[in-house]
């Protein structure tokens, strides 16, 4: 730009009759010569595969309103650009955009166009590629025709390891040495989960256990799961578990209050999982009943009566000994006086004859009784042999099924009896008494 005379204004640079598929750009865009002297700016002109192959005079336009008159005010030049035919490609994406969660795979069509009869193979691959997102292209490697443009599908997988967020992921295409990209924003999810609940039973007894089970999906092995149980009077506890590798968890809960109880899972999530709840359930907790607590508690009864009984026992034979000093020793048995015959004249005389011996003691056989056979399964939760008509395993709580499976069942106790000596009550084998008229029994 040269000042003529004393001209020394601003001077705005434009381009005219510039056809489609070129663009431009003038560094600075306005340049103010000094007077009788020059300025200069930069033209750039671009041209993008869309422009069709021709000769263009471009018309560069200098505008100033720097007090000159108006025929004076605009000036012109021109610049021929020659665009020549080209030849290549370009990729093309269904989306500028794109959302995939960690863990689900998701796949989008690339498309590869020939310009100006472009027909050789161009290799696929991916740019500026996160961490943890995994892709394949089937194929990686296209031709595209000039009246056909080749198509490749683009599968990606973000892992675990993926941190959610956007990311600028570049979709290149490379041919003799020439690459070309397309790029797509890629938003990055944590994957969405939920928490099934479920309860074996919705009313037990106090001291029973509630089986509470449940399942995440999809599956979160190791997952913490918060059981958040709720009391009668409204106040709660949280009893954290693990889940299984498939997603599953479990628990037996004793609970300690009589009333209605609420039970409800919650899962805090991950970087790569969202959280969730699942819904509330609702259980009855009440007392037993008097024959409930007898049948739970007739083993220790039954210890308990033996107990005493042996006390009693015990106590009887360390005070008898006593009780016999007190008593003296037996009266001996009155002399049998019998008459001796005398001479006559001379009256008779009585001499004492001696006892006869004691018969001995028969001896007293004890005879067998029918023995007592009480059947009995296994727990099928830890595999305590338990009695038959158990409802619940004594050992870990777990409810047992009404119907006994053959894995469960288990040999019967058999307990040996006799008949008591004295009463013939039946008692057992190894009682030293009877229960009945504590007679001693025969070893």
């Amino acid at each position: 730009m040269t000042s003529l005379g004393q001209f020394s204004s601003s001077v705005s640079l434009t381009l005219d009759q510039v056809p489609y598929g070129v663009s431009y750009s003038f560094t600075p865009s306005s340049v103010t010569p000094p007077a009788g002297s020059s300025a200069y700016a930069t033209l750039t002109i671009s041209v993008s595969a869309d422009a069709s192959p021709n000769v263009y005079a471009l018309i560069i336009r200098g505008s100033s309103d720097g007090g000159l008159a108006t025929s004076d005010r605009v000036h012109y030049s021109f610049v021929v650009a020659d665009v020549p035919p080209t030849t290549g490609f370009q990729i093309k994406l269904p989306s500028t955009t794109r959302t995939i969660a960690i863990g689900q795979p998701a796949s989008l069509n690339v498309e590869v166009d020939s310009i100006g009869g472009f027909s050789s193979n161009v290799v696929l691959d991916l740019a500026r590629v996160p961490s943890g997102l995994n892709y394949l292209f089937d194929p990686n490697r296209v031709t595209p025709k000039p009246d056909a443009p080749a198509t490749s599908t683009l599968q990606l997988t973000a892992t675990t390891d993926a941190t959610p967020g956007d990311y600028d992921v570049d979709v290149t295409g490379s041919s003799q040495g020439t690459t070309y990209k397309s790029t797509i924003r890629l938003t990055i999810q944590p994957v969405t989960t939920s928490l099934g609940l479920t309860l074996a039973l919705t009313n037990i007894r106090r001291g029973d256990a509630i089986p509470v089970s449940g399942q995440i999906s999809p599956a979160v092995s190791g997952a913490s799961i918060n059981l958040i149980y709720t009391r009668p009077d409204g106040t709660e506890f949280t009893r954290p578990i693990k889940a299984s590798s498939a997603g599953a968890f479990s628990d037996q809960y004793v609970p300690d209050k009589v009333g209605g109880w609420q039970v409800r899972a919650e899962y805090t999530g991950d970087t790569a999982h969202k959280s969730s709840k699942s819904s509330v359930l609702g259980f009855q907790v009440s007392e037993k009943t008097f024959l409930e607590l007898i049948q739970e508690n007739a083993l220790w009864i039954v210890i308990g009566i033996i107990i005493v009984a042996a006390l009693g026992l015990g106590v009887y034979m360390t005070t008898r000994p006593r009780r016999e000093e007190r008593r003296g020793p037996p009266a001996a048995a009155a002399p049998i006086l019998r008459p001796v015959p005398a001479p006559p004249g001379v009256p008779p005389t009585v001499i004492e004859a001696p006892a006869p011996p004691a018969a001995p003691r028969a001896r007293v056989e004890r005879r067998e009784a029918p023995p007592l056979i009480l059947p009995r399964k296994k727990c099928f939760n830890c595999g305590d042999v338990i009695s038959a008509q158990a409802k619940f395993c004594d050992k870990c709580r777990a409810p047992q099924p009404d119907k006994v499976e053959k894995k469960y069942e288990a040999p019967p106790l058999i307990i040996p009896r006799v008949y008591c000596v004295n009463c013939g009550d039946v008692i057992s084998a190894q009682a030293k008494f009877c229960d009945k008229c504590r007679a001693p029994q025969p070893v």
